[in-house]
């Protein structure tokens, strides 16, 4: 839109200058476009495309209220759906469990191949489920928590 040699994000005496010339409504509609098809072109748009698309649209009504000189929305009072919800893999939700269990199995046979008391081995085993059970737990914990924190 600025038609400047360059295409960095730097912004100099020379851009200032170019948008100066330029009207300020068409360089409002240029940047709102070149970011929605910035944001539309990320692998996570159908996660998070309603919220970004909402609030792109939303700073594109307050700048070209700005530029017109007629009071801004209230965007306090919009009833904006909220965050997204981002999907957990399922590989992710059971990989530290996993791990913990494969860990305490392990030490079960290695417990066995030494001669170990069968308590022992039993011990190793009851131990190392708790904890696979514990870490599925806390991590499940966490990623609500992370789901429902606010934005």
């Amino acid at each position: 839109m600025l038609k400047l040699p360059d295409n960095s994000s730097a912004v100099s005496d020379a851009v200032i200058a170019a948008a100066h010339t330029t009207q300020a409504k068409a360089l409002i509609v240029s940047i709102c476009d070149e970011r929605l098809r910035f944001l539309q072109a990320l692998k996570t748009w159908p996660v998070f495309g309603a919220g970004w698309g909402r609030r792109v649209a939303e700073v594109r009504s307050i700048a070209l209220a700005m530029a017109s000189g007629a009071p801004a929305p209230d965007l306090q009072t919009s009833n904006a759906a909220g965050r997204a919800v981002v999907p957990v893999a399922k590989g992710a939700q059971q990989g530290s469990a996993g791990a913990i269990a494969a860990a305490g199995a392990a030490a079960a046979q290695q417990a066995y191949q030494s001669g170990h008391a069968t308590g022992v081995i039993a011990a190793v085993i009851v131990v190392a489920a708790a904890a696979a059970v514990a870490a599925w737990l806390f991590w499940h914990w966490r990623q609500s928590r992370q789901q429902q924190a606010p934005a």
